[in-house]
């Protein structure tokens, strides 16, 4: 389905990189980011695909249109400059676009550059850090939220659960 088609209560203008690809879950645009061209940065489509379904299944959403896009941190910076009026960059910034369960609609875009500099330290690799990025998107987008402490702990949750889920973790 093309980005022009989707339906739904957007707070946001469309995404300009989404116009030229279909948004789906197994869609992805990746930036040509050649420094991060090794086995350890690379998550498939699969992978994607999977983060995003295991974490819409705990917000109670089968149906999912989700654009994801892996980026740099500048550009990460400019979306989250342009859109949010957040002059830094970011993990993760997510842009939902329709929440009717089982349904979701929204984007999401993740930084390699934040996730290679932030996985050493969660102990394990860039790409699994990016997938807990999308995890953490998705969870935003149907319906769960991080700004009070009880939230953030339900996010945790949520979080840990969907990579258990998904079987990047173990119990």
């Amino acid at each position: 389905m093309p980005a022009s088609s989707i339906r739904g209560s957007n707070p946001h203008e469309r995404l300009p990189w989404m116009s030229e690809i279909e948004i789906t879950i197994d869609a992805c645009v990746r930036d040509r980011l050649p420094q991060y061209s090794t086995p350890e940065h690379d998550i498939s489509p699969q992978q994607i695909e999977a983060a995003v379904r295991h974490a819409a299944a705990l917000g109670g959403c089968e149906h999912c249109q989700i654009g994801v896009r892996v980026t740099d941190d500048n550009t990460i910076h400019e979306i989250n400059q342009r859109f949010l009026q957040h002059d830094y960059p970011t993990d993760v910034i997510s842009f939902p676009y329709d929440l009717n369960p089982p349904t979701v609609e929204g984007e999401i875009v993740v930084s390699i550059d934040t996730a290679a500099n932030e996985a050493n330290a969660a102990g394990w690799s860039v790409g699994q850090e990016l997938l807990l990025y999308i995890i953490h998107g998705t969870l935003h987008l149907v319906g769960y939220d991080d700004k009070q402490d009880t939230d953030r702990l339900r996010m945790r949750d949520a979080e840990q659960q969907a990579m258990r889920n998904a079987g990047w973790i173990s119990s």
